[in-house]
């Protein structure tokens, strides 16, 4: 156990040098911060994209990604148009999801986590005023699903063998932190 401690100030010292890693002043944790305008730069990779479901084919594009007014979340931006055999021209519009960020140690990805709704546009005025507040939770839904699959960024990069040890993430100031620890 002892060696492993060793290994991980070794690494985190020399991650320190760097100029990667920084101790927050607030909790003494050592941190990385993601600006994110990185994170915004793997989203845009991801998106447009198409997804087949059972109830018809979901297209996401324009997907933007930033920091919410509430703690810790994230806040995704995504211009959405749903179709089936019923709607050709489908149902188009804009929805805003925030979420909390959770990282997969196996893959080093960031993906949204816990997905909640802030805002639902229709582009059709007169389709949105027939859209009750259930309907608007199942598309709700539907595209958090779908965002919440695709990671928003991957840590092989950037964090090294420090990925291994991300403790937990906050997001303040338009920026991710990767706080590191035992």
């Amino acid at each position: 156990m002892k060696k492993i401690k060793a290994l991980v100030a070794l690494l985190l010292i020399t991650v320190f040098i760097s100029g990667c890693i920084g101790v927050d002043p607030q909790t003494g944790n050592y941190s990385m911060k993601i600006p994110m305008t990185l994170l915004n730069e793997q989203v845009k990779r991801e998106f447009p994209l198409k997804q087949k479901m059972e109830y018809g084919t979901l297209h996401l594009s324009d997907a933007t990604l930033g920091s919410s007014k509430k703690k810790d979340k994230a806040e995704i931006k995504v211009a959405f148009n749903f179709t089936n055999f019923l709607m050709p021209s489908g149902i188009h519009g804009a929805i805003a999801i925030t979420s909390g960020v959770r990282y997969d140690s196996e893959t080093k990805n960031l993906y949204l986590k816990d997905p909640m709704l802030d805002k639902l546009e229709l582009q059709n005025s007169s389709l949105a005023k027939m859209i009750t507040p259930s309907i608007k939770q199942e598309i709700f839904k539907i595209v958090a699903e779908v965002v919440t699959q695709y990671p928003v960024y991957n840590l092989k990069n950037s964090a090294g063998m420090a990925s291994s040890f991300v403790k937990d993430i906050t997001i303040k100031d338009r920026n991710l932190y990767l706080n590191f620890g035992l």
